[in-house]
């Protein structure tokens, strides 16, 4: 079961898209297709954007913030690297957002072992926990947007760096 989680988890992921045909897309179709990545309830619009741009995983990033709030189950969940055996609840859609933005950043789904927050308790993904990534991720976006990713990489930084938030 948790292997079968992990491939889809990496198959979602590495299904990497490029360019785009046709008419330039609104910022809202773009937004949509990002949020359709990690939300079932919202269709995916016919876009190829690139995963590596830099533009395009700060716009994506920006999008994401917009899923706080959403308890319903995400398009993937669970572990995320093949030697996690623990088996876990249903990632939500606003977990799973912050995820997904490791992930762009990162540009690696085994960065984190589970999509799943743990606080200081060692409780997964409390209310808690979830507010206090979400402020901390927003702070991380300003310094990386002020950066750029390339050198915010390269200066190591990361959204849940010293903090009693961590990923599973």
């Amino acid at each position: 079961m948790v292997k079968m989680a992990t491939i889809s988890i990496l198959l979602i992921l590495f299904c990497l898209d490029v360019g785009y045909a046709g008419e330039k897309p609104t910022s809202a179709e773009i937004c949509q297709y990002w949020m359709s990545i990690v939300d079932p309830s919202i269709q995916r619009p016919d876009l190829h954007l690139s995963w590596q741009d830099e533009g395009n995983i700060l716009f994506a990033i920006e999008c994401l913030f917009e899923l706080k709030g959403r308890t319903g189950p995400a398009n993937f969940s669970g572990a995320t690297h093949p030697a996690v055996s623990d088996i876990f609840d249903h990632a939500t859609v606003e977990v799973a957002a912050l995820y997904f933005m490791t992930y762009l950043y990162y540009q690696t789904p085994d960065y984190v072992n589970a999509v799943v927050l743990v606080d200081k308790n060692n409780e997964f993904s409390t209310e808690a926990a979830i507010e206090k990534a979400y402020d901390l991720y927003r702070k991380w976006y300003q310094e990386i947007e002020k950066l750029g990713i390339s050198k915010a990489r390269e200066q190591g930084l990361d959204p849940l760096q010293d903090s009693d938030v961590r990923w599973y």
